[in-house]
């Protein structure tokens, strides 16, 4: 059968930019070697029971050393609000204590058991997904130095702020043990985690340009042959969507309850250093002596957990956004399919695609997307009004 009217560039897409793939790959994979040694990632130890042995008992004395750690900074905390704080900031500084000992808990304790197969699921899938994409041979030579450059930058900046925290807070070095500790662990969670919703935004990006590329303006008959030929790369990115939806789940079985504790921890954040600025603010003469603390606690602080609640919800929304995107793509490009029979095919995978849009929750409370930023932020405000009143 002859070919009707086809573009010569019709089965032609815009490739993934291979850089970013392959850089991609190799921070998360980067990230999850990392997190092996924190205790967040299970130790592979199949068939092994020498190094069984060996995954248990670091993790079991990883989780007794935290323990023990938050045991004795608890103890320190309340020697010294016991006699020194009232009673509201020490009801604060509780609440923000235990939502951070509750947060390295689940941490420690998902490595260890609670997310073992969704972690395994999450690694398979992916890799899956670069088997279909083909990317897997990509090769670039700077992006180990990248990689390690952008980590290097993360943790330098964290430990600027220990440094300055340690400069001018009034309080033992004791009393921070934990605090930092979940911080430094709240930063190795932000950022596997937006680094993964980039990783499947990109894909998605990638499906929707091969989606355009495919079912392009420039056709307008088709023959038979150019039919199977597009069906056959309809299943493909039918194909890859599933694997994306799988690895969006096993992403959210992973990090739901993470990233609910994170935003429980920021918001009793916010309060207790808004509170501990207000009444340095407050008294003229501990304001001239502790500017800086008020800084710290009114500015820095505040700052920096503001756009670390900004990144990790609009991470996962662009990736949400993203998935819907593939799906409104394949059905605007019906209209260019009028005499293909193809277009039952195409017509068909977008109502599959419908069921399977990726979607994220906080350990299934609330869904994550940029409107739960105005509820964090509405309640955050409640709050702060309720300590002003009641000084």
């Amino acid at each position: 059968m002859e070919f009707g009217l086809v573009s010569k560039e019709m089965f032609t897409v815009k490739k993934l930019d291979e850089t970013k793939i392959n850089l991609d790959i190799k921070i998360i994979q980067f990230q999850y070697n990392i997190g092996k040694i924190l205790g967040v990632a299970p130790i592979k130890s199949e068939g092994n029971n020498k190094y069984k042995i060996f995954k248990y008992a670091y993790a079991v004395c990883w989780i007794f050393v935290v323990f023990g750690l938050m045991v004795f900074t608890f103890y320190t905390k309340w020697k010294h609000f016991y006699t020194t704080v009232t009673v509201h900031r020490a009801i604060l500084n509780g609440a923000e204590s235990l939502s951070e000992f509750i947060f390295l808990f689940r941490c420690l304790l998902g490595g260890l058991k609670f997310d073992k197969t969704n972690w395994k699921c999450f690694m398979d899938t992916l890799n899956k997904i670069e088997m279909k994409l083909k990317t897997e041979n990509v090769s670039v030579k700077l992006n180990r130095k990248l990689i390690i450059t952008e980590m290097l930058i993360y943790h330098s900046i964290f430990l600027i702020l220990i440094a300055y925290d340690m400069c001018t807070t009034s309080m033992q070095l004791s009393m921070l043990f934990t605090h930092k500790m979940c911080q430094y662990y709240q930063l190795f969670q932000l950022i596997f985690i937006c680094k993964t919703a980039k990783l499947m935004q990109r894909r998605y990006n990638f499906l929707t340009q091969l989606i355009k590329g495919t079912f392009n303006r420039s056709v307008y008959v088709v023959s038979k042959s150019v039919d199977r030929m597009m069906e056959e790369k309809l299943k493909n990115i039918f194909s890859v969507y599933q694997q994306l939806y799988t690895l969006s789940e096993a992403f959210d079985a992973i990090f739901g309850w993470q990233i609910f504790l994170i935003l429980t921890c920021t918001v009793f954040s916010l309060l207790n250093h808004a509170n501990a600025a207000f009444l340095t603010f407050k008294s003229k003469q501990v304001f001239d002596d502790n500017l800086h603390h008020y800084l710290r606690n009114g500015a820095l602080y505040p700052a920096a957990y503001v756009v670390a609640v900004i990144f990790l919800v609009m991470s996962c929304d662009s990736v949400e956004k993203s998935g819907a995107n593939v799906i409104a793509v394949c059905h605007r490009k019906l209209i260019y399919l009028e005499k293909s029979s193809i277009r039952h095919d195409l017509q068909t995978v977008a109502k599959f695609m419908e069921k399977l849009k990726p979607s994220f929750s906080a350990a299934g409370f609330f869904e994550i997307n940029q409107y739960i930023l105005a509820t964090i932020f509405t309640s955050v405000t409640t709050y702060l009004i309720i300590i002003i009143q009641f000084e």
